[in-house]
């Protein structure tokens, strides 16, 4: 997603950015924010929390 913003800070394109804003909005909501373990287990389980350059949300 770092990539995608370097685009519009580097070149003037918008698009990539405002993708990029609109999965982290969804990806978000999806998360059950009523506790904090509960938050803390679904971002686990998403990979929120993997700090590898070549790390992938689980969106699905």
């Amino acid at each position: 997603m770092i990539r995608r913003n370097s685009a519009f800070s580097q070149n003037g394109h918008t698009d990539p950015l405002i993708r990029m804003l609109d999965v982290a909005q969804s990806y978000t909501r999806r998360i059950d924010w009523s506790t904090l373990e509960r938050a803390r287990a679904a971002l686990a389980t998403t990979n929120a929390f993997d700090g590898a350059a070549d790390a992938k949300l689980k969106l699905g």
